[in-house]
């Protein structure tokens, strides 16, 4: 294995339903807690950990709250309690590893860059749209005030 799943392989719904032979056997309320917020606890880890750890980590994570339901349907805000278990965990697995935190750290950059790309491209394509050309270059004030008088 020891192979790190490309952004195209990552699937974060895969698999994100409890099977129903454990659904029978386990509280309503942890099920649906489970379903309502897998896709978000193994979003977080892979941007942390990667994509190899995230299901590993997020698996535990739902197995030690399935361990402490009834007292953590006591707590005060469910939801906070069970994300800084999230938390707790990702940074264990992370103390244990000796995957570099650069590694992770542009692995989370190079998706935020995506994303910012898209919403970029999104933006560029409503102003063309709009306005029947390209954006400008230049969205700086001062700085095309700038050019327009050296230019003059």
């Amino acid at each position: 294995m020891g192979e790190f799943m490309t952004d195209a392989e990552y699937d974060p719904f895969g698999e994100q339903a409890v099977s129903s032979e454990l659904a029978g056997v386990m509280p309503v309320e942890f099920v649906a807690f489970h379903s309502q917020n897998h896709v978000a606890y193994l979003e977080y880890a892979h941007l942390e950990l990667g994509g190899e750890a995230a299901p590993v980590v997020v698996e535990d994570v739902f197995t030690f709250l399935l361990a402490v339901w009834p007292d953590a349907l006591q707590e005060a805000n469910l939801q906070a309690f069970a994300w800084a278990q999230l938390r707790e965990h990702v940074e264990r697995y992370r103390a244990r590893q000796v995957v570099p935190v650069a590694l992770v750290d542009t692995a989370r950059y190079a998706a935020l860059r995506r994303g910012s790309r898209r919403r970029l491209e999104l933006i560029e394509s409503r102003w063309v749209s709009l306005w029947g050309r390209s954006a400008p270059t230049c969205t700086l004030p001062a700085a095309c005030s700038r050019r327009r008088s050296e230019s003059t």
